[in-house]
């Protein structure tokens, strides 16, 4: 296709194009573009174009042209026109031109689609045909539906109406049955108020102490509140989607035919008949409300659960359980609140104290004085009526606590008929149901929304906790509120209430023994409930400084003690009073469990303080230990002393242990075990010293000529004798020198005596081994060695008696039990001939391994200690470290390993029979 370079044909193809605007823009010499020219709202191109010539004849006119070539001229000034219709004309011969060349190009093909063109109009004409049926047939179907439609939708909202208003007519009627119900109701209720009948109806109750109003009352709450429900204002209904159907849209024709009238949405306090019965039930619930907040205070009053059961069943009907609960709660939590503040308000104890003083006017100064104490403050005490001041206080914690119980009791109780009372479905209490008796879905719905369960559970749906909870937790912020203010402000009360905490104490003591029996709180040594330690935390401000008081005199006694530092440390008198301080403190507070166990937490706090002083102080050098003697060593008697004050702390609080709670005990085990540990590593250092000493001196045994013959009178100590041997004589002047300057200065009572009768079981034990093996043994030796136990005996005696004044009141030889028994039957064994030794009831009570030993010093065999070459001390010392049954080994193997010596195999036989009658247990030696 050909175009012309200057003509453009873009606008004429446009959708938009427009003549009108297209040669008005000729006409005023202006660029045509179709996209921004608005369509011509008459849509008619011929009005525009006459428009445009008026316009144009106007224009000439105006110039002062009257059709003449002055309008020529005018519209060269704007647009050329003839050249403008020249263009279009030659735009119009170039179209009709390219039409035809195209036309002749593409003959062949338009000839073919003619054809088509022509075969399909037959079909078309038939489509056509069909169209036209179906468009009437259209016509008459929508004739026959949209008449029955437009009268049933008619129908059907005639029949919502009368729905609507058949509900509404139910809902009058529900509502004035349950009004007459009602009048009836109150009538008996009111009846019997005025009477002065507070029992049930007639004066009758049944089983559960409810009488016949109170269920005649409660029956009437389910009645008001079902008559709440039917005249609550209706809320404006919310669109809600339920499923995809729903979703989807809908014909609004359909939608406006189906959506029905709500019968809910009409309230009925718009009618008259209802309104008129507004007044009354709104005075019959006011009545109900206030009967019921009666009978709730009278229950809480009275601990009476039957009325409270009643009570709260009236105020569950109405729907205010849960409110009259958190009012119950409130007023009980405010009343405690308001009690402690009021109690230790200086003012008010001041004024209190003012009314009991009674001033004397006898003397001019006391006159004087009593004016003088009149201008001070009366809440400031004086030391004249300070006494005053806290006999107030005391009587006024008193009465607190007593009333803080019954509002505990009170509380518990509510809780407990809250438990027990169980929620009944209003639909099937008293004959009510939702439907059918006028209810609509909403109020029924209200009703329905009523879950099965307890009182309780209903309280708490809207309560953060339970009452119980509620009132500890109350009670335990309002006193330490108070306790921190006291302590703040307060000298006074802090002074008072921190000295004399054990009586507070016992205050809280007497409060939780009364709310015991009706409630479940548990205080005693072995439990306590979490709500009486939450209370008693309150209080810990007291608590810490009546402990600090204590640790305080504890550690100015525990000073004054250590005052001599190491010139005079301090012994079993000191001890005595650091230890009475401690169970005086003790004693005041074992009988709570937490101040118990506090105290005896203190208390081994300053027995540790005691060990680590009394440690720093002990000497441990060489000192400590040596025996040479004649006096004690300084470090002997500085840790003497101080042995003895640690003791006697230990001790002391020892034995009252009966007396303390397992906790208490538990709690100074660890600082008591310290201490003994403490002092126990000077005894024992000591008693190994000791024994090591008296070991040496028995070995001396040896030394001793038991063969050579003596002056048998002499060797006994009887006539003018020489007396025992000279080991014997060494072994009494050191028990002397350990009784009067050792032993003796450890004040240890009880633990020295039987340290004292341990160091005497190790001599006789060390004698006997000793005296067992000494060879050769003639009969004058034998005699020798009775006299030398004989001279053992009275010096033990005397060593045992260390301590005491009189020896009643000593420890005797024979608590020495078997080892005492040993040593009087080897005397007696000395002089038995030896087929004697081998039967049981002539060597009992001596030890088997002694008795072995004899034998063998009797017989041509060698002692084990021979055989294995070891000196008589290494044997002893081996046999003191191994048990008896290894002794007895050794010995049999040192026998049996012998085959030389004259007669050697009697003599084996009789120590096999010994053995025997050994291990058997034939040889008794208890």
């Amino acid at each position: 296709m050909t175009t012309d370079g200057y003509m453009d044909y873009a606008p004429f193809a446009s959708s938009k194009f427009n003549p009108t605007f297209y040669a008005n823009a000729i006409l005023a010499g202006e660029r045509y573009d179709p996209e921004e020219t608005p369509e011509d709202p008459e849509g008619d191109s011929l009005n525009g174009v006459a428009k445009n010539k008026d316009d144009a004849a106007s224009k000439n006119v105006g110039f002062g042209g009257a059709g003449n070539g002055s309008g020529t001229a005018s519209l060269s000034v704007k647009g050329d026109v003839s050249v403008a219709l020249a263009k279009l004309n030659y735009g119009i011969e170039d179209v009709d031109r390219q039409m035809k060349h195209e036309i002749e190009e593409n003959h062949p093909l338009l000839l073919k689609h003619l054809a088509s063109s022509s075969t399909l109009s037959s079909n078309v004409t038939a489509i056509q045909s069909t169209l036209t049926t179906l468009s009437a047939s259209l016509s008459r179907l929508h004739t026959k539906i949209h008449l029955p439609h437009s009268e049933l939708k008619a129908q059907v909202e005639r029949l919502e109406k009368i729905r609507c208003a058949n509900e509404v007519l139910r809902r009058v009627s529900r509502f004035l049955v349950l009004a007459r119900r009602l009048e009836g109701q109150m009538g008996f209720v009111t009846n019997k108020i005025e009477g002065g009948k507070t029992g049930g109806g007639d004066g009758k109750e049944d089983g559960s102490g409810e009488g016949e109003r109170e269920r005649e009352m409660a029956k009437a709450a389910l009645t008001i509140a079902e008559l709440d429900i039917l005249l609550q204002e209706p809320e404006s209904p919310k669109p809600a989607v339920t499923s995809e159907t729903d979703a989807a849209p809908v014909d609004p024709v359909v939608e406006e035919a189906i959506i029905p009238l709500d019968p809910d949405q009409i309230a009925l306090t718009s009618l008259d008949v209802v309104k008129a019965q507004v007044p009354a039930v709104r005075r019959a619930r006011d009545v109900v409300i206030e009967e019921m907040e009666g009978m709730v205070i009278n229950g809480l009053a009275n601990l009476n659960q039957p009325l409270l059961s009643t009570s709260l069943q009236t105020a569950h009907n109405l729907r205010l359980l849960p409110q009259l609960v958190s009012n119950l709660l409130a007023d009980l939590n405010d009343a405690v609140e308001t009690r402690i503040g009021k109690v230790f308000d200086m003012e008010s104890i001041g004024k209190e104290v003012a009314q009991k003083e009674q001033p004397s006017a006898a003397s001019a100064a006391t006159s004087l004085l009593y004016r003088s104490t009149r201008l001070k403050p009366s809440s400031t005490p004086t030391n004249q009526n300070i006494s005053i001041f806290h006999d107030v206080l005391w009587r006024r914690l008193d009465v607190l606590l007593e009333d803080i119980a019954q509002c505990c009791i009170k509380v518990y109780t509510l809780e407990k008929v809250l438990r027990m009372k169980k929620v009944v479905n209003p639909n099937t209490g008293f004959g009510l149901s939702a439907g059918g008796t006028g209810l609509g879905e909403a109020s029924a719905s209200v009703l329905d929304e009523v879950k099965e369960g307890s009182f309780l559970d209903e309280c708490l749906e809207t309560m953060e906790e339970k009452p119980t909870f509620t009132f500890w937790t109350t009670l335990a912020t309002s006193l330490d509120t108070q306790t921190r203010a006291i302590c703040e402000a307060n000298n006074f009360l802090q002074q008072a209430l921190s000295s004399n905490y054990p009586r507070f104490l016992r205050l809280f003591h007497t409060f939780f023994a009364k709310i015991a029996v009706h409630t479940e709180t548990v205080y005693t040594q072995e439990h306590q409930s979490p709500e009486t330690v939450l209370c008693l935390r309150a209080i810990s401000k007291f608590e810490t400084l009546y402990l600090s008081r204590s640790s305080a005199r504890m550690t100015d006694s525990i000073n004054a003690a250590f005052s001599g530092g190491y010139k005079q440390p301090p012994g079993s008198k000191e001890g005595n009073s650091v230890s009475r301080i401690m169970l005086n403190e003790m004693d005041s507070a074992k009988f709570d469990p937490l101040l118990g166990r506090n105290m005896a937490r203190l208390i081994g706090k300053a027995v540790d303080a005691i060990t680590g002083k009394v440690d720093s102080l002990l000497i441990k050098d060489f000192s400590a230990t040596s025996l040479i003697g004649p006096l004690a060593s300084s470090a002997q008697v500085n840790n003497s002393a101080l042995v003895s004050f640690v003791y006697h702390i230990v001790y002391s609080l020892r034995n009252p242990f009966t007396e303390f709670p397992s906790k208490i005990i538990a709690s100074l085990e660890t600082p008591l075990q310290a201490a003994e540990k403490c002092y126990g590593a000077v005894t024992a250092a000591l008693d190994t010293a000791i024994k090591r000493e008296l070991s040496t001196i028995f070995a001396r045994v040896h030394r001793v000529d038991f063969a050579k013959s003596v002056d048998p009178m002499s060797s006994m100590g009887m006539g003018g004798g020489t007396g025992g041997s000279p080991y014997i004589k060494d072994l009494a002047d050191r028990l002397n020198f350990l009784r009067t300057e050792i032993l003796g200065r450890f004040d240890m009572g009880a633990m020295r005596d039987e340290w004292l009768l341990s160091l005497t079981r190790h001599a006789i034990r060390a004698f006997l081994l000793n005296a067992s093996i000494a060879r050769p043994l003639g009969e004058s030796g034998k005699l020798k060695l009775t006299g030398d136990m004989t001279e053992l005996e009275f010096a033990l005696n005397t060593f045992l008696a260390t301590g005491h004044t009189s020896r009643q009141n000593a420890t005797r030889l024979d608590a020495a039990g078997r080892d005492y028994k040993s040593l009087r039957a080897f005397r007696t064994c000395l002089f038995l001939d030896h087929t004697s030794l081998a039967h049981p009831a002539e060597t009992q009570g001596i030890a088997p391994l002694v008795l072995l030993h004899h034998i063998i010093v009797l017989s041509p065999l060698q002692l084990p200690h021979q055989i294995h070459e070891w000196s008589e001390q290494e044997y002893i010392l081996w046999i003191d470290k191994h048990s008896e049954e290894e002794g007895w080994r050794l010995l049999e193997k040192a026998v049996d390993g012998q085959r030389d010596g004259k007669g050697a195999e009697e003599w084996r036989g009789l120590i096999r029979e010994v053995l025997q009658n050994a291990r058997s247990g034939k040889m008794k030696t208890d």
